[in-house]
């Protein structure tokens, strides 16, 4: 009789141990190993790989990834742990497909929108918050409203902070965001000067209101924005206010303003003050001045005690921390009006006002980035500049770029030179320009086309270095339409006259999403660059 060699069990070979056997724990962090390209094409595999690739481990890891590499702008409006994987997963795509798309010489933007102001008053200023969902509309009666450019109904128009002040032909109105916390994550603060030109009374309100801006959650979604009075202070009737510069950081927000030109002409005033010690509704607050020069209209807060502004051909920096307070803006005349002496270098060799970024923080120092006429340029002023024993001096050779020999100099490096393009009011150009990218505009009469011109700093350096071109046709309009924008009863003489449809300010760039928002008179033009936008 003959014995069989195995038996039943044994007559079954053990399953081969493959991926799809592996605890669902192991195989996670493999694919966490993986770049995030990889994972996508896991996921076409099978049903089994399809689900792990979901999981949420990996597209955290993912995104935090993102939000350190450059040009790290990805955003949190909510907590990170209110994420969903789906919701991290379309951050990262977003991201990554934005770093192709602003390379990509397809001459066109992965997807273009817009939204019709027809029937609203025309708006004062602009804002794209960080992250790219949330643009903030600014009017002179106060009014602060918003969209989300997000939603299927972005074309729909919510009010953050109804008027509050009457309408009237005169009224005028700024903003700037806190330095500080201006990188969205669930909250950030804005300063927003708004003067009502004269009551019936003949009484002028001119007031700075301190916002903290907050998402609105409902469940674990972000559905709205909301906005909190932190508070109100009041400006000198006295002074013009033409051009307001604001900057604010942290409890500190500095604002320009000229003397009456009836006294003085030529200079103007810097005020900074903390801001959570005013009281509202008075103007007895204590404060800090500065006496500069007119044409010092942009300013900014600087680390340690320090102002700069912005005087095409100088760059002034001001330190403010041994000032004495006062109670009130001085009346000055002429032959009294002693400028404070600012630490001070030349830029640039051009008349104009040029285009200068927000300040971002970077070892050591502050960063900016600034465009001209002909040449985009690096600016960076370390915490010792104008320090005891530091240099402000600048040696720069052919090209524009200084060398550097002291770790208290201001540095200056000429990137490239730029391509042909306009720009409008230079205070809004801030929003064009990002920590590694920016976007410059031109209208092109010629191909009738709107051109976009992509730049990205770390690539700037390359002396064969040429801007990403994207274009879109130019929409025309007739001078009556143009005039009807502005003046609701144009002039009847006024030919009928076609011509190119012109931004009302200049672009607002989120580096990290690759959005662009243009801003023209009666609407706004919304272009995506991130290929996770392209339709079939």
């Amino acid at each position: 009789m003959l014995v069989p060699l195995f038996t039943a069990a044994q007559d079954q070979p053990n399953p081969p141990n493959t991926i799809t056997t592996l605890p669902t724990e192991i195989l996670v962090e493999i694919l966490k190993e993986l770049e995030y390209s990889d994972v996508l094409r896991v996921r076409r595999t099978c049903k089994l790989l399809h689900q792990a690739t979901t999981a949420r481990p990996i597209w955290e890891n993912f995104f935090l990834e993102c939000k350190e590499s450059p040009p790290g702008n990805l955003k949190l409006e909510k907590p990170l742990y209110m994420y969903s994987s789906e919701e991290l997963e379309r951050l990262v795509l977003v991201s990554k497909s934005t770093e192709v798309g602003w390379h990509t010489r397809d001459n066109v933007p992965s997807r273009q929108r817009s939204i019709s102001m027809e029937d609203e008053p025309l708006y004062r200023r602009v804002y794209l918050v960080p992250g790219g969902r949330w643009l903030l509309v600014f009017r002179t009666e106060g009014e602060i409203s918003y969209y989300d450019l997000d939603s299927a109904d972005y074309e729909k128009k919510k009010i953050l902070v109804p008027s509050y002040i009457r309408p009237a032909r005169w009224n005028t109105a700024f903003f700037t965001v806190d330095a500080s916390d201006r990188l969205f994550s669930q909250s950030f603060k804005l300063a927003q000067y708004v003067r009502e030109d004269g009551s019936p009374e003949g009484s002028v309100y001119r007031v700075i209101k301190i916002w903290n801006i907050a998402s609105v959650l409902e469940g674990h979604v972000v559905t709205g924005l909301e906005a909190t009075c932190l508070k109100t202070i009041l400006v000198d009737l006295e002074v013009e206010d033409v051009n307001v510069p604001l900057s604010m950081r942290d409890r500190t927000l500095a604002f320009s303003v000229s003397p009456p030109r009836s006294s003085l002409r030529g200079r103007r005033y810097i005020c900074v003050i903390e801001w959570p010690s005013v009281k509202d509704g008075s103007l007895d607050y204590p404060r800090r001045v500065l006496y500069t020069i007119d044409n010092a209209r942009e300013i900014h807060i600087l680390p340690n005690n320090r102002v700069a502004a912005i005087a095409a051909p100088e760059l002034l920096v001001y330190d403010y921390s041994s000032l004495e307070y006062m109670d009130h803006i001085p009346q000055r005349r002429l032959d009294h009006f002693e400028l404070t002496p600012p630490m001070k270098c030349l830029l640039w060799l051009t008349p104009s006002n040029p285009m200068v970024s927000t300040p971002y923080e970077a070892q050591g120092g502050v960063h900016f980035f600034v465009v001209t006429k002909q040449t985009a340029q690096s600016i960076f002023i370390p915490d010792e500049f104008g320090a005891p024993g530091s240099s402000s001096n600048l040696t720069l050779d052919n090209f524009g770029t200084p060398g550097f020999s002291s770790p208290g100099l201001l540095r200056v490096q000429t990137l490239m030179h730029v391509p042909r393009h306009k720009y409008r009011d230079p205070f809004t150009a801030r929003y064009s320009l990002g920590r590694s990218r920016a976007v410059l505009h031109y209208p092109n009469h010629e191909t009738t086309s709107f051109e976009f011109f992509l730049l990205h700093q770390e690539q700037m350096f390359a002396p064969d270095y040429i801007p990403v071109v994207k274009v879109i046709p130019c929409k025309v309009r007739s001078k009556r339409q143009q005039e009807q924008a502005i003046n609701p009863e144009p002039s009847p003489s006024l030919s009928a006259a076609w011509e190119y449809e012109m931004p009302y300010r200049n672009l607002l760039l989120d580096e990290g999403t690759g959005r662009v928002v243009v801003p023209f008179e009666k609407r706004f033009g919304l272009v995506d660059f991130a290929l996770v936008h392209k339709t079939k």
